[in-house]
């Protein structure tokens, strides 16, 4: 799990990284989780979440700080071959800024260093990494280094795209904000209810279903109760879409649970676990719900069925009124309604909103159909030392470094749809040149017109459930934004996020600004094409080229 790493900036590092732990998406457990089949129905340890979220891993992150860690060792044949085969690009400039060889070794030995408490016998679990970076009067950092594909040893570079999970949510909010700006919602523009904006039937075929006989609610099964951390067998009813506004949807506090990860199945499995993992269920004799096989966000949403949270206010503040992930229900739902006003796919909605405005390399769903989707990096789950894969022969196996691992291509979330879920809530690919160029568009403006960034700049609305000594958090459409203030070792800051995880993907982005203005020192971009633990940690990695770009203006 995401750690921190000794630097002159310890702290800073703890209180960050204590943050991303608690908002990242949430990876629904596996089959392997809890002796081969997690089940929700087990009394998940768990603590409030106005607490659980922040303040218990900051206060444990803040003992750690000022621990040495053990050196790591980068494999040195691992580390010559990446030297060899992979060099940065881009504009950046070493006169006063990090320099291009550091931050290319940074990666470097993050891909080469084997993970000490995962069967530290074997090499490292990630394939390959893309990043790009850039900082004013420093240029642009652009590199990738690695695999995109194990098992035809075929090597990454600028241009493969990679999945973005959840960074895919700052897309679809950009083009709702342009939207909304051309007045495609009415004139209350992202304060127009969903209801309003679907059909009856639409509505009813999210939240009732198609069968009156086997309504999807009200009902009862397994929820994450927010204010104790638990799975708990309770009712739900339906959402009244009407009490819904897309600013509900943008900022999660939408007063429904998050449908992948807050929703257990009755009897106590997840319904998206079993649709990744359908065959292997099926292997252990399991009535697994069959995958969803669509090519948009309607068809997953509506398999799984809206579901209110009685404990949620729609529109609060609290810690509990925001599905656990920031976004996974709502930017599902925002995705639904955009194509339906418009009649047009999100893919050609990107195009034309995103994609050609800022002249850059596409931004798409990833549905598996397209020729283009050979360029896409594969991405991996380690299965290392877990019999359920090893021994039963349910999934071909790949050789990552000594690790055994699985393709996610041969997982089962359906055809053409494979793990992307087909809409807004984590569904797209793109390079990193690309979507850094577009997250610098969209929250420093350049992308939205003034009108739309008024809206963006506004939308964010303070958490103190989340708030700690030092930190302040504020959450934005798609976005949030922790605030540094009087923590040692570091310049007072600010940084804009909305990392990504799913299985075989790993995610961040930020705009890292001056602690009282709108002045940008740096924005980036990167991913990896596995959940594997690297040393450092991503996380770490990710906030290792913030400080050192933050050091190196000083």
């Amino acid at each position: 799990m995401e750690g921190t790493v000794k630097t002159s900036t310890g702290t800073w590092l703890a209180v960050l990284c204590s943050f991303v732990l608690a908002t990242a998406y949430v990876t629904p457990a596996t089959p392997r989780a809890q002796g081969g089949r997690f089940n929700a129905a087990r009394a998940v340890e768990g603590k409030p979440a106005e607490l659980s979220k922040v303040a218990p891993v900051i206060d444990a992150l803040r003992r750690r700080a000022g621990r040495v860690p053990t050196p790591q060792i980068a494999d040195p044949t691992m580390l010559a071959d990446l030297r060899k085969a992979d060099s940065p690009s881009g504009s950046w400039t070493d006169t006063g800024c990090v320099s291009r060889n550091e931050m290319r070794a940074m990666v470097d030995e993050y891909l080469a260093t084997p993970d000490p408490n995962f069967f530290p016998a074997f090499g490292p679990t990630i394939p390959a990494m893309s990043v790009a970076w850039s900082a004013p009067g420093c240029g642009t950092f652009i590199y990738a280094a690695g695999l995109k594909n194990v098992e035809k040893h075929l090597r990454i570079s600028p241009g493969t795209p990679m999945g973005l999970a959840s960074m895919s949510k700052a897309v679809i909010a950009a083009v709702a904000l342009q939207l909304s700006d051309r007045g495609v919602f009415g004139p209350r523009g992202v304060d127009t209810s969903v209801g309003e904006l679907l059909s009856p039937a639409k509505v009813r075929a999210l939240t009732v279903g198609d069968d009156p006989s086997a309504p999807h609610c009200p009902g009862t099964t397994y929820l994450y109760n927010r204010g104790t951390g638990q799975f708990e067998l309770a009712p739900f009813d339906c959402p009244d879409l009407l009490n819904v506004t897309l600013r509900n949807l943008m900022l999660s506090n939408h007063g429904m649970y998050d449908f992948l990860n807050e929703v257990a199945l009755p009897d106590g499995n997840f319904q998206f676990d079993e649709s990744v993992f359908y065959s292997l269920y099926k292997y252990l004799g399991i009535d697994a719900v069959p995958p969803v096989s669509g090519r948009n966000g309607f068809e997953y949403l509506k398999a799984a069925g809206l579901k209110r949270d009685g404990g949620a206010t729609i529109g609060g503040t609290r810690g509990r009124d925001f599905e656990a992930s920031l976004g996974n229900t709502g930017f599902q739902l925002l995705g639904v309604v955009l194509e339906d006003v418009t009649g047009k796919s999100l893919d050609a909605l990107i195009e034309q909103f995103v994609v050609q405005p800022l002249r850059i390399d596409p931004i798409f769903l990833q549905l598996g159909t397209e020729p283009r989707e050979n360029t896409i990096a594969n991405g991996y789950e380690v299965t290392t030392g877990d019999p359920l894969f090893e021994q039963s022969g349910v999934y071909p196996l790949t050789d990552l470094h000594g690790h055994t691992a699985v393709n996610n291509a041969v997982l089962g979330l359906g055809k053409p749809a494979n793990l992307n879920l087909a809409g807004g809530a984590g569904g797209l690919v793109a390079t990193m040149p690309s979507y850094r160029a577009f997250f610098d568009g969209f929250v420093n403006g350049g992308l939205l017109s003034p009108a739309a960034q008024s809206v963006l700049d506004a939308s964010f609305v303070s958490i103190p459930d989340f708030d700690s000594p030092g930190v302040t958090v504020r959450v934005g459409f798609a976005l949030v934004n922790l605030k540094n203030t009087g923590l040692p070792g570091v310049p007072d800051s600010q940084i804009i996020f909305h990392d990504g995880s799913l299985e075989g993907i790993r995610c961040f982005n930020a705009v890292v600004r001056e602690h009282d203005s709108n002045r940008t020192f740096a924005v980036g971009a990167m991913c990896q094409n596995s959940h594997g633990s690297g040393v450092p940690s991503i996380v770490d990695l990710w906030l290792q080229f913030i400080t050192r770009i933050a050091q190196a203006r000083e």
